[in-house]
């Protein structure tokens, strides 16, 4: 119980950061590194907790939080994140980063994945992701609150 209730309480502080980042996002131009920035660390920290966080059997932490009930609608962003996640930011993917060499010139051409694009790709709204991390905050400190009083 006490692995649990350390991962659900590491996971509030993780669903925080996701939320402020998100919040940043009204401040920078939507053209720009900042912006792209703030929407990696976002989605990074938002999807933080349901990865394999502990790798020691002998760690104070659980390794990851249980994912809660979620419309449809809900489970079909998050699955989004989560892909973007690890297909666009955390490892880079030729689906999402084409490159090819011309035989003819040995120019090579290359596509960096844009995080814009693939939000527009999927129809993300920064609100929804909000509204996402929101959830899994209140979820967290529920939990965390249950769990404190078993421990």
């Amino acid at each position: 119980m006490k692995k649990r209730l350390n991962r659900y309480n590491i996971s509030k502080n993780d669903f925080e950061i996701a939320l402020e980042y998100l919040k940043e996002l009204n401040q920078v131009k939507s053209n720009s590194y900042a912006f792209e920035a703030l929407w990696m660390m976002g989605i990074i920290s938002y999807y933080r907790p349901f990865t394999c966080n502990e790798k020691k059997r002998n760690s104070r932490a659980g390794s990851k939080i249980d994912l809660p009930i979620l419309t449809s609608e809900e489970l079909k962003l998050h699955g989004i994140l989560g892909s973007i996640r690890n297909k666009i930011i955390a490892h880079s993917e030729i689906k999402t980063n084409p490159t090819s060499t011309n035989s003819l010139t040995g120019i090579i051409w290359r596509r960096r994945a844009n995080i814009w694009d693939i939000l527009q790709e999927y129809k993300i709204s920064k609100d929804n992701v909000i509204a996402l991390a929101q959830k899994m905050l209140r979820y967290s400190h529920n939990e965390s609150a249950t769990l404190a009083k078993i421990a």
